[in-house]
């Protein structure tokens, strides 16, 4: 029956539509539409509305719903009550609650994508009168949690008996009584208030409201239907190529709190810890992220949050995601990671003593020469990341979701951007700026540098990190092969130093150095992964690394000067000298001649 009234009511809407001319008027139908279906279980103060998307993809609605009221074309803002049924499915259904008796009322169903509030048409019925021997409702169903529920009932009339007791009786089962289901009761006073503990997690309860005789008759009120919260939700889902970052929330359930909380995810659909791939994420209580690799290109998955507690394992929502395809580093290729071999060096600037630090300009023995062993291998892109390949990562780190920030710090210039990449689309795309695809990133953070290197290495399966502070000036100085220059790979800054004061050129513009490393000298700043320190330069050391645990906030070393920092007229002033030293003012400070380029301790199989 349910079916048949769902078509004629569809059909009834539809086909009017058919018989009509539309010659002379063009019609814009709306890409959601939504009917309403029958009115069912009409009490004294309570009804059961539904509706049917007819139109739309009912998964990517945010809310769906009945609203009602006493004069007709009721809106959201007058009353409504949310649908808690799948939100896949195209029919759903709510139940009014707090109505009067013997009223007309109006109604619709109504569903909304976050911008628009899309109606059904409206139906009309009325409630039944009350009883004459006692009449009792519930008022309110607030503060429902994944594990309690507050109900509030009065007792409207006594139907002139003596009442010995009022309350009300719940269960997971529909129509609960005195007799067959929990039961929280008074012996005084008409209204009643009662706080239900110990209830289970995204589970239907009914409620009804009694009253009982002096002579032990009860008398019933309308039952009220409700479902407790989960204390794990999954949020949202920003999938990479191979990689995807998932985020979900566990709500805070005294009751029986969490003991261990994750990601489930599979090709298949309701993954669970039995049948998919898993990861523990570390917390028990609000909003937590993963980044996982490993996933395949092109391909679609589900995926959920989960949490433990005493009562077992839930799971929130299901989603499915589909992995990117296209290439995750355009332009650069294996034999473009140059293999920079371990080796001992003099690193600092010989005249630190005399020369003031380019930072400050009056600071000394800042850049000491010193002894540095570097006792491990490392490849090096022969590339400064272009703007083209640190697109691809921010179209898909969550910038733009609704409660998905890592971190709440900048990622970039706001403005600026003329030779980097273009404000993001209404899509969220990020696109080059024109005629700036190979040049270097620029505008980028510390923190957006960290994070698309901790990006690729789930991508790619290999650790990929920016460099050592060490590690960036001895391969600017050509390694074990260096020559000595003063700039990386020449004497002479204008065969190896982009410089012009105006813009940065295309990655691989001049000479490279001894290692045929590109840009060493110019074109923009590069970020190292040690924070900056004057004194961390007056001792020898053995794979040396100002490590800092607080990212992102610290200051930052960064390296080889850029397109708008230099004075070759005098090689102590200039950045582009391979032993000077900068700095960023903050891990979270961004310049348009502020950019990167990363290491791996070994190369992936492919970067396809």
């Amino acid at each position: 029956m349910k079916y048949f009234l769902k078509f004629w009511a569809l059909a009834t809407i539809l086909l009017p539509c058919l018989f009509s001319s539309c010659k002379d008027v063009e019609i814009v139908e709306p890409s959601i539409q939504v009917i309403t279906l029958d009115f069912s279980s009409i009490r004294t103060n309570t009804a059961i509305g539904s509706g049917y998307i007819t139109k739309g993809d009912a998964a990517r609605l945010t809310e769906r719903g009945i609203c009602w009221s006493t004069m007709s074309s009721p809106t959201v803002a007058d009353n409504k009550v949310l649908s808690t049924d799948d939100p896949a499915q195209h029919d759903f259904s709510a139940q009014l609650t707090g109505l009067t008796a013997n009223t007309l009322y109006y109604a619709r169903a109504y569903v909304s994508d976050g911008l628009s509030v899309h109606y059904g048409n409206e139906i009309a019925f009325t409630t039944k009168d009350q009883p004459g021997e006692g009449w009792c409702l519930i008022e309110e169903i607030s503060g429902i949690t994944p594990s309690s529920a507050t109900v509030s009932m009065t007792m409207a009339s006594d139907g002139n008996n003596e009442i010995a007791e009022i309350g009300i009786c719940f269960s997971s089962e529909a129509n609960p009584t005195v007799e067959n289901s929990e039961v929280r009761f008074t012996d005084g006073g008409r209204d009643f208030s009662v706080e239900l503990l110990d209830l289970k997690q995204n589970t239907m309860y009914y409620v009804k409201p009694y009253i009982k005789t002096a002579t032990g008759e009860v008398v019933y009120g309308d039952e009220v239907a409700f479902r407790t919260t989960n204390f794990i939700i999954t949020l949202e889902v920003w999938p990479g190529y191979r990689t995807c970052y998932f985020f979900g929330e566990t709500i805070a359930n005294e009751a029986d709190p969490t003991t261990e909380r994750g990601f489930v995810w599979s090709q298949s659909e309701q993954p669970s810890l039995e049948n998919a791939s898993y990861k523990i994420v570390s917390g028990t209580n609000g909003t937590f992220n993963l980044l996982t690799g490993g996933l395949e290109k092109g391909t679609t998955y589900h995926f959920r949050a989960y949490a433990k507690n005493s009562s077992g394992t839930y799971y929130g929502e299901e989603m499915t995601f589909t992995t990117k395809t296209g290439n995750v580093l355009p332009g650069l290729t294996l034999e473009d990671l140059v293999l920079v071999e371990a080796g001992t060096f003099q690193m600092g600037y010989p005249l630190s003593a005399t020369v003031p630090s380019m930072i400050d300009g009056r600071t000394l023995n800042s850049e000491t020469v010193h002894t540095v062993t570097l006792t491990k291998d490392f490849y090096m892109n022969k590339y400064e990341t272009t703007n083209e390949q640190m697109c691809v990562f921010l179209n898909v780190f969550p910038l733009n979701g609704n409660s998905s920030k890592i971190h709440s710090t900048a990622f970039y210039n706001g403005s600026g951007r003329n030779f980097s990449f273009k404000s993001p689309s209404e899509a969220g795309s990020y696109v080059p700026q024109t005629g700036y695809e190979k040049a270097p990133t620029a505008n980028i953070t510390y923190t957006c540098a960290y994070e698309y290197c901790r990006w690729l290495s789930a991508e790619l399966g290999v650790e990929v990190r920016l460099p050592t502070e060490a590690e960036w000036e001895f391969a600017a100085q050509g390694g074990n092969k260096s020559q000595g220059y003063l700039y990386s790979g020449s004497n002479d800054p204008d065969e190896v130093g982009v410089y012009n004061g105006k813009n940065p050129l295309p990655v691989g513009s001049l000479k490279p150095n001894e290692l045929g490393i590109y840009d060493m000298s110019g074109n923009v700043f590069e970020v190292c992964a040690d924070a900056y320190s004057e004194t961390f330069y007056q001792e020898g050391a053995v794979d040396p690394c100002n490590q800092d645990i607080n990212l992102p906030g610290s200051t930052r070393c960064i390296r080889g000067g850029s397109y708008r920092h230099s004075s070759h007229a005098d090689p102590t002033k200039d950045y582009q000298v391979i032993r000077r030293r900068g700095n960023n003012s903050s891990g979270t400070s961004a310049g348009n001649h502020f950019g990167m380029r990363f290491v791996m301790s070994k190369l992936p199989q492919s970067l396809d």
